[in-house]
């Protein structure tokens, strides 16, 4: 396993396609993969961005935001992440916070990838 896959979800969700490609079966209770992934650092940010969409499920969907909106919302969090770099990475949560902070900039690129 990549030693860069550092979450425990990321991780599992990575099993859980390697075991299904084994068999060549899929479990109808979970999500598959219809594609075959090479890089399983995909798969891992692929489930913490939808972990990061499901705790918001509560707001509604994308589909009805305004693209303007979208685009506000990607600058701010990008904003965000690059206030987090011009702190340097000593702080002891930065890495983790960097993180959190690229998976929102991803949620908001997919959100505005959806719509086009």
């Amino acid at each position: 396993m990549d030693e860069q896959l550092e979450t425990k979800a990321g991780y599992d969700a990575v099993n859980k396609y390697e075991k299904m490609r084994m068999i060549g079966t899929e479990d109808s209770q979970s999500v598959s993969f219809p594609i075959d992934i090479k890089h399983t650092q995909v798969i891992a940010f692929a489930k913490a961005m939808d972990d990061v969409l499901t705790k918001n499920d509560s707001k509604g969907g994308w589909s009805d935001c305004e693209l303007r909106y979208l685009q506000a919302r990607l600058i701010e969090e990008l904003g965000e992440y690059f206030a987090l770099v011009a702190k340097g990475s000593l702080c002891a949560v930065a890495r983790g916070e960097h993180k959190k902070e690229l998976i929102d900039v991803a949620n908001f690129v997919l959100m505005l990838w959806d719509r086009s």
